[in-house]
């Protein structure tokens, strides 16, 4: 399966045009980081500072429930490896590459088995930053 991967990353490596600068991040589909920094609570909540608006005042808020996604994370085993072998076969195909691209021969696969499916730093950020903001909008529920 590796060799598929590494061909198709090689041919993007090879055919993209100097000009256009290749972002990996846009080709990672279900791998990819979250694009969406830190919402504010100006931009999803409606008039008078709730979800909910016009009933703010008539009933009373009993519980919330969210059903949110794991904040970032590490790769897990399987991608981990399969970054190495990837970069094995780039490797070995480096006189194939462009200048511009020649930087992948020195490339160092900055995941370790060890620490795989963890939340990294900027995952925890993000939960953390999901529970700063529900007790910023829902105060009642954390008296």
């Amino acid at each position: 399966m590796y060799t598929v991967w590494a061909a198709i990353i090689l041919l993007l490596v090879i055919l993209t045009p100097s000009s256009h600068a290749f972002d990996i991040t846009r080709h990672l589909a279900s791998k990819s980081p979250y694009p969406v920094d830190y919402i504010s609570r100006s931009n999803v909540v409606g008039k008078g500072g709730r979800a909910w608006g016009p009933i703010d005042g008539i009933c009373e808020l009993k519980q919330v429930q969210l059903v949110a996604r794991h904040g970032t994370r590490n790769p897990g085993t399987t991608d981990t490896r399969e970054f190495a072998e990837v970069h094995a076969f780039l490797v070995s195909q480096a006189d194939s590459l462009r200048d511009e691209f020649k930087w992948i021969v020195n490339w160092t696969n900055p995941f370790r088995v060890k620490y795989e499916s963890l939340l990294v730093k900027k995952g925890e950020d993000e939960l953390r930053s999901l529970g700063t903001r529900f007790k910023g909008w829902y105060p009642e529920l954390f008296e």
